[in-house]
């Protein structure tokens, strides 16, 4: 369910509908990320990178 709600991100024109909201980022059909979400997301992207590197 989560990715069905999410899908619409995937469409460049609606992803960059992107607005601020209090502490995160929100879209028009209200998918949003608060700021710990892309932080946390940010350190695993971080994580894979360097696992990826080291082998």
């Amino acid at each position: 369910m989560i990715r069905e709600f999410f899908s619409e991100l995937k469409d460049e024109n609606y992803f960059k509908q992107v607005k601020p909201l209090f502490i995160g980022i929100s879209w028009p059909n209200q998918q949003d990320f608060s700021a710990d979400t892309i932080e946390h997301e940010m350190h695993s992207v971080e994580e894979t990178v360097d696992n990826a590197k080291r082998n």
